[in-house]
């Protein structure tokens, strides 16, 4: 329904290669998750960017 409103998809909450896999399968946008990365400090984020 979002994608014939036009509108883009983000799954968040994606913590495993298993739902990653469906979220493959389910054409989202933009993905979020602890499968990418956990939460990090401001001062860490610059050396985690590098």
């Amino acid at each position: 329904m979002a994608k014939d409103l036009d509108h883009r998809i983000v799954a968040e909450g994606v913590e495993t290669e298993e739902i990653m896999g469906l979220v493959k399968e389910w054409s989202c946008d933009e993905v979020q998750g602890y499968f990418f990365a956990r939460p990090v400090a401001a001062d860490e984020f610059l050396t985690y960017l590098t």
